[in-house]
């Protein structure tokens, strides 16, 4: 439902190639992060039970569903992996996010357009006066880009901004 809401609003949405970059660096940790967790469950503690819990009905259906347990944490490890190898096939988010990105939109400041040379400027100020946002000791002004592309469509805009982040610098 939210891939499907993005979809129909990319005229609305701001982002850019610095937001691209970091979406699909984060994805690709995020999923291979979740695809070693990723663990077939341990039924050791079942084997192991009292005799008076042991042939309970509760016992039984747990030893009864441990090869299914495991064929399943096989298949969504499977799963997680064919998404990393392949995300414009298997990864519905990168797809959602490849078509926002790829969008002509007026707020989606990508390398074709002029107007990025100034923000970068302006990036480049506000990371080198040291103004948020910024994490300590960050070399990088990935942050201030998007902070001032921002700005400057709040502006063309005239419309109040919503950020939708988990960076905790905003």
């Amino acid at each position: 439902e939210i891939l499907q809401r993005i979809d129909e609003n990319h005229s609305r949405i701001i982002t850019g190639s610095q937001v691209e970059m970091e979406f699909k660096r984060n994805r690709q940790r995020v999923i291979l992060d979740s695809w070693k967790e990723i663990k077939s469950p341990s039924f050791e503690s079942v084997k192991e039970l009292p005799a008076f819990l042991a042939d309970s009905k509760q016992s039984k259906a747990l030893r009864g569903n441990e090869k299914k347990a495991r064929e399943l944490a096989t298949r969504l490890k499977a799963r997680a992996l064919r998404v990393l190898e392949n995300p414009t096939r298997h990864d519905p988010v990168y797809k959602s996010a490849q078509r926002l990105f790829r969008s002509a939109e007026p707020y989606n400041l990508n390398r074709t357009r002029k107007e990025r040379f100034a923000v970068r400027r302006l990036a480049r100020k506000r990371f080198c006066l040291g103004y948020p946002p910024r994490k300590a000791n960050d070399t990088s002004i990935g942050d201030a880009v998007n902070w001032e592309w921002i700005v400057q469509c709040a502006i063309d805009s005239g419309a109040d901004i919503v950020i939708v982040s988990r960076d905790t610098d905003y």
